[in-house]
């Protein structure tokens, strides 16, 4: 005679536990690996055909809502589901979910069925402030919002525009830590966005080897003296030229001088030259 244990068997483990949430770990990977690239403008997964079915015996009405979280470190975060594609084991999502949850490619990742309420405030910093000196940034974010099914206190959102992609922390939430925003009007307030930290290389000098003695190698041969930087001198004439400074600029007295004047050495000063009698 069977029981109510074979029927679940037979029909699958969730047939008679509709009443409990939809819990399933997968191995993901980036939507790229799928060709999905865009989805990474937003917070949506792939999931496999099986995870509908198991949905649709718990009758979990649409939007289908998930914690998707890191089983060993439990960080976690919130999503929604576009479509049900992806192969049978697998869950495949944008990349910087990845990085919120420290996941890589091929590791395990828990998805859980859960019900938000509706967002009605929601608190953002810009993690630059080239967002906000874009003249419509806010234009841009409602835009880029639509692909977002929840939004997490604690996530750092991605958004990409004319080529460049900022980032911005979700700060606060109402009413609850977790919220959708599908289909709902949301008061937005920016923080301050957090400041660039420059980073200055400092050049730290090698200080000089106090060692002054001489290697000695084990084998016992004579250890080869490092070439050593030749290091120019400068010759200096006179190093105390202020000992010798004339008085007014002019020198007044040389012997030596006088003596060729009176020699007749020099023309022109003193009648003419005159020869030296043997």
């Amino acid at each position: 005679m069977w029981s109510f244990n074979n029927l679940n068997n037979f029909l699958g483990n969730d047939f008679l536990n509709i009443s409990e949430p939809f819990t399933e770990e997968y191995t993901c990977y980036p939507v790229s690996f799928i060709g999905k690239d865009d989805m990474e403008n937003g917070n949506k997964i792939i999931l496999p055909q099986t995870a509908l079915n198991a949905l649709a015996r718990r009758h979990i009405s649409w939007p289908m809502l998930f914690e998707v979280s890191n089983p060993y470190t439990e960080k976690r975060t919130h999503s929604g589901v576009l479509e049900f594609i992806s192969d049978e084991g697998t869950c495949h999502m944008p990349y910087w979910m990845m990085q919120q949850l420290c996941l890589k490619e091929g590791d395990i990742v828990r998805v859980t069925s859960v019900s938000l309420p509706k967002g009605t405030f929601v608190k953002l910093k810009p993690c630059s402030k080239d967002f906000m000196e874009l003249s419509n940034h806010r234009t841009v974010l409602e835009t880029a919002l639509r692909n977002y099914a929840t939004l997490t206190i604690g996530d750092n959102i991605v958004i990409h525009y004319l080529g460049k992609t900022y980032e911005i922390k979700i700060v606060d939430l109402k009413p609850a830590f977790a919220c959708t925003i599908i289909e709902t009007d949301v008061e937005v307030e920016f923080e301050e966005p957090f400041e660039k930290v420059q980073y200055v290389e400092e050049v730290i000098p090698v200080e000089e080897s106090k060692f002054k003695g001489k290697g000695q190698r084990t084998d016992g041969k004579a250890c080869k003296n490092l070439k050593k930087e030749k290091v120019r001198q400068k010759v200096i004439e006179n190093p105390e030229p202020w000992k010798e400074k004339l008085v007014g600029g002019v020198r007044t007295k040389c012997a030596e001088y006088e003596d060729l004047l009176k020699k007749g050495r020099i023309p022109g000063i003193i009648g003419k030259l005159i020869e030296r009698k043997p």
